[in-house]
């Protein structure tokens, strides 16, 4: 059998090119041919977002661009489901996977205020057997920071344990392949991305709250927030909002994924909903006139502590569920989030006062990748337009240059 030859360099580039010819092609028509030139910078923004989700045959997107004291723009694009063609809209449910991870963080920082756990608590402090083996455990005791800042030495889910597709409680799971959490090196030297940090985190959360993780979030972090219809769980009311995950090809539905720990990757939400979440890490732990979560642990949910490198004054990293980068000179904070059929992702940048959350129905990492680059690029714009609205105005659809093959 004759093997397969990959595609070279140049045919790469020529599909990339044709890619961004249609992108271009596809806003210039949700443009219009004699669009008005006074249309507003947000309007230019969802024309792209509409125009990359057309020309990549991305079946839906949820979008939301939030300010400190507004929601600038929360709607849906495409269809929820392509054999129902139903419209996606603000209040379409998506699975935001790992995104999760910041609520867990934010509700291990609220147990924290009430003053029932201290995050540099060893874990052994609150479950009597901890559920992993720590080699190091007399002289380096895993800590629920740790654990959040994904510390604790503990690689990611086995095969095993990511592919067993059904609901578990916290107990089931940590019995499934116990083998796998086995901390390889001593706690508190690096990050090593896992989802084992934040099942254990919120066993320790339950314990000392005496409430379920679940009823723990609901009550004191989605209700305040509005988000009153967002779930961790697989139930009727969610699989009626819920958007289809497709596979590559846009085409082929994916089964609901039910990761082995919800507090590391299940909350299903809509754009319209995370709008709220934004606003409250922009605004530094308030939502309209109620600090839901003090200032200095808003820093902490966005500072690392635990690593050697933090330990030595770097606190540009992970923080607990939350970590930064940089765009065209801003730093935003957020985190990304994949679930079978989705792809997710949040930031925010205090500078600009801007913040958004973004996701698609279809396991193409890529294509939101440019998305994001997208937004971020547009809120880059809006902040040097603000510094120097005269030597600065470049028409917003030049954005679609942002294409980043």
């Amino acid at each position: 059998m004759e093997a397969t030859k990959l595609p070279g360099p140049s045919m790469r580039l020529l599909s990339c090119c044709f890619a961004l010819l249609l992108c271009t092609a596809t806003l210039a028509a949700a443009e219009g041919e004699g669009a008005p030139v006074d249309r507003t910078p947000i309007d230019h923004l969802a024309s792209q977002i509409e125009a990359m989700r057309a020309g990549m045959q991305i079946p839906a997107v949820g979008l939301a661009i939030v300010s400190t004291d507004e929601i600038l723009l929360a709607r849906g694009f495409g269809f929820e489901d392509l054999d129902t063609r139903k419209s996606a809209s603000a209040d379409t449910a998506f699975r935001i996977g790992s995104i999760t991870k910041a609520f867990t963080g934010i509700a291990a920082l609220m147990a924290q205020e009430d003053g029932v756990l201290d995050l540099n608590d060893p874990v052994r402090r609150h479950l009597a057997a901890p559920p992993y083996a720590n080699p190091w455990e007399d002289t380096h005791p895993v800590t629920i920071a740790q654990l959040l800042e994904l510390t604790a030495g503990l690689q990611d889910l086995s095969m095993r344990e990511f592919d067993f597709n059904a609901p578990l409680t916290l107990a089931q799971a940590f019995a499934l392949e116990p083998a796998s959490r086995t901390v390889r090196w001593k706690p508190g030297l690096h990050s090593v991305y896992t989802n084992n940090g934040a099942g254990i985190a919120a066993a320790v959360l339950e314990k000392a709250t005496q409430r379920t993780f679940e009823d723990f979030v609901r009550e004191r972090l989605l209700a305040p927030l509005g988000m009153a219809t967002a779930s961790l769980t697989d139930d009727a009311a969610t699989r009626a909002r819920l958007a289809t995950g497709y596979a590559k090809d846009g085409r082929t539905p994916i089964p609901y994924w039910h990761i082995l720990y919800r507090p590391a990757g299940a909350i299903n939400a809509s754009a319209g909903e995370m709008a709220g979440f934004v606003q409250l890490l922009l605004n530094r732990g308030r939502i309209g006139d109620r600090q839901l979560l003090r200032e200095d642990s808003i820093d902490r949910l966005e500072t690392p502590a635990t690593t050697l490198a933090a330990k030595s004054g770097l606190t540009f990293g992970y923080g607990l569920g939350v970590y930064a980068h940089y765009r065209r000179g801003l730093l935003f904070h957020g985190h990304g989030g994949d679930g079978d059929g989705y792809h997710s992702y949040f930031a925010y940048n205090r500078d600009a006062g801007l913040g958004y959350f973004v996701v698609i129905n279809v396991d193409r990492r890529g294509a939101l990748r440019r998305m994001t680059a997208l937004i971020e690029t547009w809120i880059a714009w809006k902040r040097e337009n603000e510094i120097d609205p005269v030597r600065l105005r470049p028409h917003p659809a030049e954005f679609a240059l942002y294409y980043d093959c």
